[in-house]
């Protein structure tokens, strides 16, 4: 998902995509900026993750009301961990762009990895158990793989003399 525009955008190469579904190019378009004040993306980070700590810590989990996911997604992780996604959801959408993107990308990243059904491109199989990943663990795991990503292509040498960093 715009990995041919990420390297032409590192070899300082002119090069357009076209993506149909909306949820691909926003990934792509995500892997693309890299024109953040990093710093304040840093502390955007670690405010988002401080946030969704404490409001889970301070909640009752088993008792939050999940009605709203399709029976599909309920199967795909215990009530507990879905709650805790649930939360950071709630937290994220009060971002602004380019940060919602971010972590949308990067909270959508972690559903996998905090899911306690097996997978198989293109399939679920919620009835065949696995371990999942604390869904709040999972996307800080994410976010940081994301941070790191993005950092690195956005000082690359030559990328920041042709992109200037914020």
């Amino acid at each position: 998902t715009g990995t041919t525009l990420v390297v032409a955008k590192l070899k300082g190469i002119e090069s357009y995509g076209v993506e149909a579904h909306s949820f691909v190019y926003e990934v792509a378009a995500t892997k693309l900026f890299w024109e953040y004040d990093y710093n304040e993306l840093n502390t955007k980070i670690k405010d988002v993750y401080r946030n969704a700590k404490e409001k889970i810590q301070h909640i009752n989990l088993p008792q939050l009301d999940l009605s709203e996911y399709p029976e599909l997604v309920r199967k795909c992780f215990s009530h507990e961990n879905l709650a805790r996604l649930h939360i950071i959801k709630d937290i994220i959408t009060s971002q602004k762009e380019p940060y919602l993107s971010f972590f949308k990308v990067a909270l959508t990243c972690a559903l996998r990895v905090a899911s306690e059904a097996a997978t198989g491109w293109p399939y679920i199989a919620p009835k065949k158990k696995i371990q999942g990943v604390d869904g709040l663990v999972a996307f800080q795991r994410i976010l940081d793989i994301m941070y790191g990503d993005l950092y690195e292509c956005a000082y690359q040498p030559g990328v920041a003399e042709a992109h200037p960093i914020k």
